[in-house]
This record gives C-alpha cells, structure tokens and sequence, in this order.
C-alpha cells in the first residue's frame, strides 16, 4: 500500500519516519530500505532516528535510480528473458566514463558542436564534459523517458541523440525505460520474499511521473512511504503565479488563484510532484501534520503565509525588529569574497547563538 506522510516541517518528517520505524518493525537481518535525495540527508536522519529511538542500525540509504534498479533485479533475474545486468549500465558515474572514450576517440564526429571541449592539449574538459552530459542523460532517463525512446527509433537530429545512440543504443546498453513494462508484466507473479519489505522515501523534492507510477506498482506488493515537505497545508494544486496569470486573457485572470507569490512562483516542481502522487491509482493513504509557526520574525511571517497561502493581496510593508536578521542578503564581489563572508556569518551566529551546533547549519 502507498501512504503519504505530510508536513512542513523536517523534524516532523523524521518523528514520524521514527515511529513507523519503532513500531512497525522489520526482521532485525533485513535493511531498512530508505531513498534519499543525497548523502547529508541519509546522515541526517540516521542522527534524528537514533537520537528519538535510542538506535539506528541496519540502514540502507539509496538514491531513487538505485532503488530502481534493485527491484528490476529481485523481479526479472528469475523472469524468462535477458538477465538484468548486477550495476546500472547507464548510471552517471559509468556512463561519464562511456561519453568519454566515446568523445575522444570519435572527435571529428563532435568537433562542430562540441570542438572548443575537445582540444587535445586540454583532457581535462573532456572529462568535465563527459561528467556533466552523463548527469543530463540521467535526467533525460528520468523526467523525459519519451525524448530517449525517440532517439532509439528515429534517426539523430543533433549531437545529443547522436552521442546517445552511439554510446547506449548502439552498444545495447539496457536502462530502466526499456526494462519497465517486462518488470510490471512479471511483477504480478514476483517471489514477494525477493522485494524489500518495506520502502520508504524520504524528503525526494522530484520524481517523474513514469517512475512514480511504476512504484505506484510495487506499492500494490509492499509498503511504500513517501514523507513528503509541502510548505502549505492548503490545496495549492491550482496556483499560478503572476506572471502566468497575465499572460491569459482579461476574462479568465479573475479564475486564476496565485495564493502566495513566491510558492506559486518557485514551487512549480514540488506542486507538479505532490499532484503526481495523489493521483496515483489507487489512491493512496495521507495524513497531515504541519506547524504554524508564529510570526514572530520576516522568515517565520514567510513561513505562515505559505502555509496558509496567504500574500496575493497582501500590502504595505511588515514592521522589522531592528535586531531580526532571520533574511540577510549579501553582496559579494567574488565567489571566494562569497565563502569569507558565508564563513565570517556562520562564525558570528554561532557566537550568537550558543545552543546552535553545526548540526543546525545547511549550506546550500
């Protein structure tokens, strides 16, 4: 079954991923499979788990193409067909390396488009080039599967599809598109002792909707969580912002809801994300646990009126306490001036603030 954990609030999340933990426990020799975005977040919680529980032990911590392709393994290598090969031959850190033989020993092909990067007194920014293409391609697999099933049939109309066949297509390599409708087809008849007992996703801003529909599959075998970070618990499927609302015509903007600016503004992603989940069939379970901050500074009036969706029609301007810097904007002449600065803050707000540890600081 797929359940939906909401809140806007991190502790929250990992309050309530601790309890389903404690008391919907796992065989003590099976991991805990939990899909985080990036390593910090894996370490985070282990510290918030084993700070409220007591323990955190057995944790798995995978990245959501990881998860993929476990379960594509525990579900097709005893399915009639091709073996599904022990690693992900098209994740990032292969196929940079795949893009790079490619790149220099096929440089004439690319030298048009791509000739400033491939000089050969200067490796270096072919490799730095490779890194970063096979980052894209990741994210092609991901959220534009349709645009790599149509470089696999029709012929290549630039560098990119070009690049792809020559590297993927041509070599045969399998990914997860080409292996997903074999997986739905025999998971139905899947050894459920073979699946994780249960998969937890953990404060994933994104995933496309071709991938949330297959674990929308897997959650019909297992338990699957998602622990969602939605800054309003209002309904805010519907938001645009300004300046979609402008570009309609004069009759439709009085239907146009914006609720607050800057979520409608800068939360496009995690709207579309939030949306694919609840449309899921079939309907998965939710439950709602937010924190309405009090305004007591400009970061937590912020805070109260995304959670409310509240600031459309908000005007003139919100009294500053002299001594509130919950919002600092700095300007900086260089990067390096940036880190002295960022260095020189976190140094005086630790001075500041002497229950504040490192623990409570995220540079992003």
């Amino acid at each position: 079954m797929l359940h939906i954990f909401h809140s806007n609030r991190l502790e929250t999340l990992a309050s309530q991923f601790s309890h389903v933990v404690t008391n919907a426990g796992l065989d003590p020799f099976k991991s805990e499979q939990v899909i985080v975005q990036n390593a910090g977040m894996g370490r985070w919680l282990s510290l918030q788990l084993a700070e409220q529980s007591g323990i955190a032990a057995n944790m798995k911590y995978l990245f959501p193409a990881e998860i993929t392709w476990e379960l594509l393994r525990a579900v097709l290598d005893d399915a009639p067909g091709k073996d599904v090969p022990k690693r992900d031959p098209c994740s990032p850190k292969l196929l940079r390396w795949r893009l790079l033989a490619e790149l220099s020993e096929a440089t004439d092909k690319y030298q048009n488009d791509l000739g400033h990067y491939l000089s050969e007194d200067n490796d270096d920014m072919a490799w730095q080039l490779a890194k970063q293409l096979a980052t894209v391609f990741d994210g092609y697999l991901f959220f534009r599967p349709d645009w790599i099933l149509r470089w696999e049939k029709e012929p290549a109309s630039d560098w990119q599809e070009q690049l792809w066949k020559n590297v993927v297509a041509d070599q045969q390599l399998e990914h997860w598109i080409c292996l997903q409708y074999r997986f739905i087809h025999h998971l139905e008849h899947a050894d459920p002792d073979k699946l994780p007992s249960r998969i937890s996703f953990f404060s994933v801003p994104a995933l496309s909707p071709a991938y949330l529909e297959l674990i929308a599959k897997v959650a019909e075998k297992i338990d699957v969580y998602f622990y969602v970070m939605n800054p309003s618990w209002q309904y805010w499927g519907d938001i645009e912002s300004n300046k979609q609302k402008i570009k309609r015509e004069l009759d439709a903007q009085e239907y146009v809801t914006v609720g607050n600016p800057l979520l409608a503004s800068w939360g496009t992603q995690g709207r579309d994300f939030i949306e694919n989940l609840r449309n899921l069939d079939p309907y998965p379970s939710e439950s709602d646990n937010f924190t309405d901050p009090e305004p007591s500074s400009m970061l937590e009036q912020i805070h109260a009126d995304i959670l409310n969706l509240e600031g459309e029609d908000a005007f003139g301007e919100m009294p500053l306490a002299p001594e509130d810097n919950s919002i600092s904007i700095q300007s900086c002449h260089s990067p390096m001036r940036e880190v002295e600065v960022l260095y020189d803050q976190i140094l005086a707000a630790l001075e500041q603030n002497k229950h504040m540890t490192p623990a409570d600081i995220v540079v992003m």
